[in-house]
């Protein structure tokens, strides 16, 4: 479920700029499947200077609830801009760890993620979303916020030697825009490492900066590294 389309569509540029989401991932999705989407405002507040707006997007198959996303927009206030001095890269000698408890929760730095998305390519995403928003296309094209929300789940699996894994949950806090052709880099580190229903989890702490260190994206981010047995 990607928030871009519909938070841009409804709230403009600046949800990309300063935009929240929470998004839960309940069950797969599979080829084929019917998929009943909904929307719901959980609130708005404030002035015309300042407040804030939240909705709920939900996500459902026959089999039951697949995602959901409560996504907002406060206005009024400064954009969050998280230092880049708690983000260190790792050591350049430093290699993907074994997917287990002990090896994550040493995970302080992780291992620099890199990446640049030209004009062509942020348009054929936006295709494939059948996103028909300009802003993903053109020269000045910006990011899509699912591709900087992919940085994550990079970041995850150039750290970790993982097998099967499963992405659970993301909070997202858009501190601004990536531009086509703008060098990013992901860094961060571990946050927690736990089990739940026999599943091991781990959440990673990162942040997706553009040119001179400016952040776009902060992530928290949950997967499951380990699947339980049988």
């Amino acid at each position: 479920m990607a928030a871009g389309p519909r938070g841009v569509a409804a709230w403009g540029p600046d949800w990309l700029a300063r935009g929240t989401g929470r998004l839960l991932l309940r069950l797969p999705l599979y080829d084929g499947d019917e998929v009943e989407l909904g929307c719901r405002p959980l609130g708005r507040s404030g002035r015309g200077d300042a407040g804030e707006v939240v909705v709920e997007l939900t996500a459902a198959t026959p089999r039951g609830p697949a995602a959901t996303l409560v996504a907002g927009l406060a206005w009024g206030g400064p954009a969050l801009a998280p230092d880049p001095g708690r983000y260190p890269a790792a050591s350049p000698s430093a290699r993907p760890v074994a997917a287990e408890a002990g090896a994550l929760q040493a995970l302080d730095r992780l291992i620099p993620v890199t990446g640049r998305f030209e004009a062509a390519e942020l348009a054929r995403y936006a295709d494939e979303l059948d996103d028909p928003l300009p802003i993903y296309r053109g020269p000045e094209a910006v990011v899509h916020p699912g591709l900087l929300l992919q940085q994550a789940n990079r970041a995850l699996a150039e750290n970790v030697r993982l097998g099967p894994w499963i992405h659970a949950a993301s909070d997202v806090v858009h501190c601004g825009t990536a531009r086509a052709g703008e060098p990013l880099v992901t860094r961060g580190r571990v946050a927690r490492v736990f089990e739940r229903s026999g599943h091991g989890f781990v959440d990673l702490d990162v942040v997706v900066w553009g040119a001179n260190d400016r952040p776009v994206l902060h992530v928290s981010h949950t997967a499951i590294y380990r699947l339980r047995a049988g």
